[in-house]
């Protein structure tokens, strides 16, 4: 494609003064003419930039192609001055910038178009391939108010000689060509990655428009340099103004505020761990903010304000009501809009915050930041929330599309799709620079896909199931018709528990205290908080057993929480070990790193607490898992120590793959029982998500297979703020993530802390969460971190306030566990005695009853469970299986090829290659059932083993006679 304007170029000077004025400077090779050997013919600045970039960026010499020489550059470019322009040079005498020399270029009025005044260099001694990667580089200023000027990088072309030229509307320069340039020299960089050549015969150039104003703009140190013989990628080339890369990674220090909201909304902020700090926007205080806000719009008089009284309940003091009485045209054209007060780069990380609610029912809203680069964009990466009448805070991510001056990028909140009423309040926009990453950055929770309850029950249905059957028979094993059979859930398989607080259970609380009563009515599992942790076992050891052997008293399964944590600072770890690993702490003298110490004290450690409860008291083996080693992405100061690094210096591995780490966990499975599981655990390893720690983790657990442990359990804390809760999907796709490495999912230490969130959408959030973590196949524990406010660590429990007052999460709980999730059963035993159901895996009570007897069975359901016969009331003497009411054989013979106790060789009754009439007596029911059940291991059966394979997983065993139960019953 070409420009459809005449592009006007005048006198150009000739290539060979081009060539002239580089002097010996002038080189050619690996193909090119013109370019400037990486050496020392370079002048003082052109070595300073080069050694800046080297320094700065990592990057290679590269070739200069303008010219060795300040002047030299500014004899080859040339003023494409349209109708009233004009060009001098200058000398700079500035020592805060390394240049000497320069040109101001005067534009006295307007261009006709922004391109009608150019400065320019054309490129006709470089031939350039897709693909090259070239920096260039301008110092600018301008004494000029909204002076503005746009680099190019792109190609005249033509196909023959005597063709006239035609040029790419195209530019090479990815990012940031646009600038406006202060009154102070400034160095900007612009990254060229070369696309499409056109044409048969073209040349390259390098120009900036500079029509766009009437306007007198500097340039000074303008520089190409080659990269495209080395190693260098666009993404590695700098962008935009120059910054040293330890400013431009973001800022050091947050916004200082004395304003409650701002200070309030800077800690919950700073919780999410974003690796960097951010600037407010707007002022810094939530009034200052909020007075930048005004209605705005085309049709802004469609829309009444008013300032709203927003109570006690949330944390900001100050809203407005906007009431749009009818639609507009537009959405845009009804707005709250207000305009930056700082100057960004493309690629800067933003987040908006507000609180909205929608009192009067349905809205429909849009939240957008752009600049007047490109006014249509909106860089927004979610910006279409659902209000409800509750207030909630929204966090809008936003990465600058482009580059902007202060007043010439804005945020807005479009109105006017309806007519509706939006109260808005806690206004905020937070600037990180390039700090962070917008996808760190917390975002409001998508709408819900209203199927994932259906799809996760359909999965609870196939996982969490199992067909059960009960067989009533007389005492000669006659079938019993008409026996009434209640199958009754005492507990689950799966593990639901909690945090229990040792020291508050066993000093503070007695028999029949609520804090025992709620564990022991709502919990399978228990896991002690602290005093299981090294420094708590050592010097408190009395309440640890204490609390555990009252837990073993309840027939609680116990997590043991944790062997290794190197959390000084939580009282973790023991003061030897602390002054061993070299840590100053205000409880230890004289620290001094011992490598080896910390070693043999760990590993013994790992023994002795393992051994401790292997063999407790009178009572066995009473941990069921183990978490070795806690925290290992966010704290690896035991690793540290071992590997002799200092506290304050950087591990030189990655934690997850520490050797040490290996001989941790295979010397906890060597020392442990062999029922006993060993478990990982973390932290942001669900949560946010962050996937970066979810990597981790997932590579420490493969890390510690492919070293032979054979790993039980991946842990994840799961610590959600409201910003870091998933929706349905993500938190499946979470738990799919860490699927596939033969260990199971636990969830070892949930719970929901956020000032702003309301505990019915906690509530919302915790089914989702609960439900889906349950119908997951890997997963097999589920812990809630403690239950009640004031024995919780950030005072904010999932089911009770510090006056034990119940929160909706404790329905949910109790709903879906005890209701739900909850088997009780009863019917009556069809003419075979038998009596099938579905069931939720666990220990059940199991009654049958006929006449005047009752039977009783404590069992164990799995997928593995036989049929249970229950045996009631006496037989007439005759029995179906071959034996006399003594038990002496009767001396009827087995006919030949019939299995132990059948009547005759087993058939396929329906053609499908399997074996239904297992007994042989010509049809297919209860007692085929049985007869597979007894003859299953019988040399019979496993010589031919597809005959009675009806689950085809080419085996014969427990498996397929529940299989035959289903395909007759069911």
């Amino acid at each position: 494609m070409t420009d459809d304007r005449l592009h006007v170029h005048g006198d150009r000077r000739t290539f060979l003064k081009s060539v002239g004025a580089l002097g010996a400077a002038t080189a050619v090779g690996s193909g090119t003419i013109g370019s400037v050997a990486a050496d020392g013919h370079l002048n003082e600045y052109h070595q300073t930039l080069q050694s800046e970039l080297q320094e700065q960026y990592d990057l290679p010499a590269g070739s200069f192609l303008f010219g060795a020489t300040e002047q030299a550059t500014i004899d080859s470019f040339e003023f494409q001055s349209g109708d009233s322009g004009n060009l001098s040079e200058i000398s700079i005498d500035n020592d805060s910038v390394p240049i000497t020399q320069g040109v101001q270029i005067e534009v006295n009025e307007e261009g006709a178009d922004s391109w009608s005044y150019s400065y320019q260099r054309f490129l006709t001694e470089q031939d350039f391939a897709q693909g090259d990667v070239l920096l260039g580089v301008a110092y600018l200023r301008s004494e000029s108010d909204n002076a503005e000027t746009e680099g190019f990088f792109k190609y005249r072309y033509k196909d023959a000689e005597g063709d006239d030229w035609s040029y790419q509307n195209a530019n090479y320069i990815t990012d940031n060509s646009a600038v406006q340039p202060g009154s102070e020299w400034t160095r900007y960089y612009f990254p060229i990655e070369v696309g499409s050549r056109p044409g048969s015969i073209r040349d390259a150039y390098v120009e900036f428009w500079l029509g766009m104003a009437q306007q007198t703009v500097e340039f000074g140190g303008m520089a190409l340099i080659d990269y495209s013989d080395a190693d260098v990628g666009i993404g590695n080339l700098p962008s935009g103004e120059a910054v040293p890369p330890e400013e431009s990674s973001g800022y050091q220090i947050w916004t200082d505020t004395d304003d409650p909201y701002y200070s309030g909304l800077v800690s919950d902020l700073k919780g999410y761990n974003l690796g960097g700090a951010g600037k407010f926007a707007y002022g810094t205080t939530e009034a200052a903010t909020f007075d930048a806000y005004e209605v705005a719009g085309g049709s802004s008089d469609l829309a009444n304000q008013e300032s709203i009284d927003v109570g006690a309940d949330v944390p900001f003091s100050e809203a407005t009501r906007i009431e749009v009485t009818e639609q507009a045209d537009d959405d845009w054209l009804v707005n709250l809009k207000a305009y930056g007060d700082r100057a960004l780069e493309s690629g800067d990380a933003l987040l908006g915050v507000a609180y909205m609610r929608a009192p009067e029912g349905d809205t429909s809203i849009t939240y957008k930041m752009t600049s007047s680069g490109d006014e249509s964009a909106n860089y927004v990466t979610k910006p279409r929330p659902p209000l409800t009448g509750e207030w909630k805070r929204f966090y809008f991510p936003i990465e600058a599309g482009s580059a902007a001056a202060s007043g010439e990028w804005w945020t807005e909140i479009w109105l006017g799709a309806q007519a509706q009423t939006v109260d808005i309040g806690g206004l905020a926009v937070v600037d990180f620079a390039k700090g962070v990453s917008v996808g760190d950055l917390p975002a409001w929770e998508q709408e819900i896909n209203e199927e994932w309850e259906d799809e996760a029950d359909a999965r609870i249905e196939e996982h969490r199931k199992t067909d059960v059957a009960v067989e009533v028979v007389d005492g000669d094993g006659s079938a019993v018709e008409g026996a009434d059979v209640e199958v009754a859930m005492q507990e689950h398989d799966f593990s639901f528990g909690t945090e229990v607080t040792a020291d508050h259970l066993i000093q503070n609380t007695e028999p029949g205290d609520q804090y025992r009563q709620v564990i022991t009515e709502n919990f399978n599992t228990a896991v002690l908080g602290n005093h299981h942790k090294w420094r708590f076992f050592e010097e408190a050891k009395d309440i640890a057993d204490s609390a555990t052997e009252w837990l073993v008293e309840q027939n609680m399964r116990i997590r043991g929480h944790v062997c290794l944590w190197a959390a000084v600072d939580s009282y973790a770890v023991p003061e030897d070990v602390v002054a061993a690993m070299g840590r100053e702490w205000s409880e230890v003298e004289n620290p001094e790193l011992d490598p080896e110490y910390v070693r043999d004290r760990t590993m013994s450690h790992i023994e002795e607490i393992i051994n401790h409860y292997a063999d407790f008291q009178d009572y066995g083996s009473v941990i069921d898992e183990w978490e070795v080693h806690n925290e290992t992405t966010h704290v690896p100061g035991f690793i540290k120590a071992v590997r002799g690094v200092g506290p304050d210096e950087e591990l030189d591995i990655n934690a997850v793959e520490a050797p040490v780490l290996a001989e941790w966990h295979n010397h906890a499975e060597d020392v442990a029982p062999d029922d006993v599981g060993i478990a990982i655990n973390d932290y942001n390893t669900i949560e946010g998500p962050y996937q970066s720690t979810r990597d981790n983790h997932k590579r420490m657990a493969e890390f510690l297979i492919e070293n032979d442990v054979d790993l039980d359990g991946i842990g994840l804390q799961s610590h959600f703020s409201q910003s870091s809760a998933l929706t349905p999907s993500e938190i499946w796709e979470a738990l799919e993530f860490y699927s596939g490495l033969g260990a199971g999912i636990r969830i070892t230490e949930f719970d929901m802390s956020d000032d702003t969130w309301m505990e019915a959408d906690k509530a919302t959030f915790f089914k989702q969460f609960l439900k889906i973590t349950f119908s997951h196949p890997n997963a097999e524990t589920f812990m809630v971190w403690g239950f009640q406010d004031s024995l919780h660590w950030r005072d904010d429990a999932p089911f009770f306030d510090s006056q034990w007052n119940p929160k909706p999460a404790l329905d949910v709980w109790q709903n879906l566990i005890f209701d739900e999730w909850w088997t009780e059963e009863s019917g009556s035993t069809d003419a075979d005695g038998m009596f099938a159901t579905d069931a939720f895996k666990g220990t059940y009570h199991i009654t049958a009853t006929h006449g005047e007897e009752t039977v009783e069975r404590e069992v164990e359901i799995s997928d593995d469970t036989d049929t249970l016969t229950m045996t009631v009331g006496e037989g007439d003497g005759e029995q179906d299986d071959g034996e006399t009411d003594d038990g002496e054989d009767d001396g009827e013979e087995t006919p030949p090829g019939a299995l132990p106790g059948g009547k005759g060789a087993p058939q396929d009754l329906d053609g499908d290659g399997l074996h239904e009439d297992v007994n042989g007596d010509g049809n297919a029911n209860i007692a085929d059932v049985r007869s597979l059940l007894n003859n299953r291991n019988n040399e019979m059966v496993q010589s031919n083993a597809d005959a009675y394979d009806f689950t085809g997983d080419g085996k014969v065993g427990v498996s397929d006679v529940l299989e035959l139960f289903r395909k007759l019953y069911r």
